[in-house]
């Protein structure tokens, strides 16, 4: 069956071609294997704005998933939500995080408290990921610096003497200069080089 005129409509709007990718893929799904089509939207959607990478081949693999470790009492709980973003919020919890991260159903069922539960699961799963820094890695970074760019570090140990706090430009020459110099990584493993950087440079050369 094909999908309704105001529905492809919503999707033709969206400006991220590998979003509509996405959603027309799972709408693809027979029937039995996914939600209705306006859910596959709102859920996709409110997953690509917080995903976690790992999980969402997953979820377009098997979009109904989340359902299979849920009480019949919760699933009916919501089914029966009306506002579709909140929805898909539930959902999203559900599918990346609930395995590990305990919930009551009040809990889901509040959005504040919600929202400190995916807060708290992003923040663990994100230290967890992140690339440990030794403080030799850190050391040879601001040796590159102070070699390869001096500019940049003569620049950067002024702005922290004078005021602690680097502006932004200088900020996006710092990550774009540890990218250069560590590729490979995310863009939090090359932030988090440079708060090292910064604690080193506080207790040692300032």
């Amino acid at each position: 069956m094909p999908i309704s005129p105001e529905l492809q409509a919503k999707i033709d709007s969206l400006a991220y071609d590998p979003l509509k990718e996405r959603i027309m893929g799972v709408l693809s799904l027979p029937r039995e294997q996914r939600p209705d089509d306006e859910d596959v939207f709102f859920y996709c959607l409110g997953s690509n704005s917080l995903p976690l990478k790992e999980k969402d081949a997953q979820w377009d693999a098997n979009p109904l998933q989340w359902r299979e470790n849920v009480t019949p009492e919760l699933l009916a709980r919501i089914d029966a939500l009306t506002d579709k973003n909140f929805k898909s919020d539930v959902v999203r919890f559900l599918h990346n995080y609930s395995e590990r991260f305990p919930f009551t159903p009040e809990d889901l069922f509040d959005f504040s408290a919600l929202g400190r539960l995916e807060a708290r699961a992003r923040r663990v799963l994100r230290e967890e990921r992140l690339y440990k820094w030794r403080e030799d890695e850190v050391v040879a970074f601001i040796h590159y610096l102070e070699n390869d760019v001096r500019f940049v570090y003569d620049e950067y140990l002024r702005q922290e003497r004078n005021g602690r706090q680097i502006n932004v430009e200088l900020s996006l020459v710092m990550s774009t200069l540890a990218r250069e110099w560590h590729p490979g990584l995310d863009r939090d493993d090359w932030d988090e080089l440079i708060s090292k950087v910064r604690d080193y440079t506080h207790a040692h050369l300032i």
